[in-house]
């Protein structure tokens, strides 16, 4: 199935930032890559009435184009390899939905399902 009304949005990928001068571990995104894509609100009284996730904080991203199945035995993930572009899709990174680029995400990835076309889902941040 190709998909049709495809737009331009940004992904930037999760990683874990070390301060030096404090010591610690903070999350924090790398410089976002343009995507072609297809987002939609997930709207069903299910996903409403089940754990009180209003229907405006989920979406649902449709992805096509060609990828692969990447394990990772470190993080003990999985991880989508998209061809073409240099860029690994896993649960946790960011989505520029609203915000531009510069801004930094404001959707995050919470769910990554392979049914022939990559179907991420989407929660807000914050």
């Amino acid at each position: 199935m190709r998909l049709k009304k495809l737009s331009k949005y940004y992904i930037a990928q999760r990683q874990i930032i070390r301060d030096e001068r404090e010591g610690g571990r903070h999350e924090g995104f790398s410089t976002p890559l343009s995507i072609l894509a297809h987002i939609y609100d997930k709207s069903s009284q299910i996903t409403a009435a089940a754990g009180g996730i209003s229907r405006e904080r989920v979406k649902l991203m449709l992805i096509d184009i060609p990828h692969r199945i990447v394990y990772d035995p470190d993080t003990r993930q999985e991880s989508y390899e998209l061809d073409g572009m240099d860029c690994r899709l896993q649960v946790g990174d960011g989505v520029c939905v609203y915000t531009a680029s510069e801004q930094g995400p404001d959707y995050r990835i919470s769910e990554i399902t392979d049914p022939g076309h990559l179907e991420c889902r989407l929660e807000r941040i914050g």
